[in-house]
């Protein structure tokens, strides 16, 4: 064989074997992009997936705070309209008339003459009422004690309170303070105040 004719037979199997390497080649770079396509659109959409439940996630908890928050202002109006319906009455009394005031007072006054027993007891009352439960008041009440051997003394300062009146003996104090009834009598009763207030809603 010529040596023209080996030249050739030896280029036309290296063309062919270049041929199939590059065929090869690009066979496997197909694949390779084929795959990297698929694992990026694999990931887009767990990327996607993930996003979703996160924003409904959030969603959620957006409307249940939203709800709470809705709940807890409804909660401090309604407190509020109670509260006002409780100084509302508490007012009644603080600006009571007189009379009737003091008659109140003698009442609140005798349903404790048990624990008062005998001696001399002092009472602490408002600045505010200071022209209804006066010496000449207070006067009056002794006279009516005298015979239980009870005698009311004015205290020597003011108490700190709305109305109503504190009496002390000895280690014994006996607060009837309109601010202390009030909180007693909103513990008591305010949830009977709320049904009536809020009946329906």
């Amino acid at each position: 064989m010529s040596l023209e004719k080996i030249l050739e037979k030896i280029n036309k199997e290296y063309k062919s074997k270049t041929d199939e390497i590059e065929a090869n080649l690009n066979n496997k770079l197909s694949s390779i992009e084929n795959e990297t396509k698929n694992e990026i659109q694999k990931i887009k959409d767990d990327i996607a997936i993930k996003f979703e439940a996160e924003a409904m996630d959030l969603k959620k908890r957006a409307e249940i705070e939203a709800s709470i928050y809705r709940k807890n202002i409804l909660l401090v109006e309604k407190q509020n309209k109670i509260n006002i319906v409780f100084q509302k009455v508490q007012d009644k009394f603080v600006h009571m008339e007189k009379t009737e005031y003091q008659k109140l007072i003698k009442q609140m006054i005798y349903s404790h003459l048990k624990e008062l027993e005998k001696g001399t007891v002092e009472i602490f009352i408002s600045s505010s009422d200071k022209d209804k439960i006066n010496n000449e008041y207070i006067d009056i009440l002794n006279a009516e004690l005298k015979n239980k051997n009870i005698f009311l003394k004015p205290g020597p300062e003011y108490a700190k309170i709305s109305g109503g009146f504190i009496l002390k003996k000895d280690d014994m104090e006996i607060n009837e303070s309109w601010d202390m009834l009030f909180r007693v009598w909103k513990k008591e009763f305010e949830i009977e105040v709320a049904q009536v207030l809020f009946k329906g809603v």
